[in-house]
């Protein structure tokens, strides 16, 4: 499988990211602070459920929003793809399919 996209809406410090990543190569380049590393943490937190730099719910909530919502899209060798979504609620992480799509319908595609 491949991951070909990464969707995040008041993640950390990023407000809204659609990063397609579906190139033998992807490369992040930016200045310091600019959600590089932000990016890496939301596709990890989405496969894993975990971040790599807290346990806290809190600081991954972009400052002034009331949740998170991350997606990622990953493409079979078969080219089938499937999405894993998930939201913050209150302090921990929603990833109850029909409920979290809902959520997320704005972004659908």
């Amino acid at each position: 499988m491949r991951l070909t996209r990464i969707r995040a809406a008041d993640f950390r410090n990023l407000a809204f990211a659609d990063v397609a990543t579906d190139a033998p190569r992807v490369f992040l380049l930016g200045d310091n602070g600019q959600g590089k590393t932000n990016l890496l943490e939301a596709a990890g937190l989405v496969s894993a459920f975990r971040s790599f730099r807290t346990t806290e719910i809190g600081p991954l909530i972009r400052a002034g929003a009331t949740e998170a919502r991350l997606r990622i899209e990953l493409t079979a060798d078969d080219d089938e793809v499937r999405r894993i979504a998930v939201r913050t609620v209150g302090r921990d992480w929603d990833d109850r399919a029909d409920e979290v799509a809902a959520a997320l319908a704005p972004w659908s595609e």
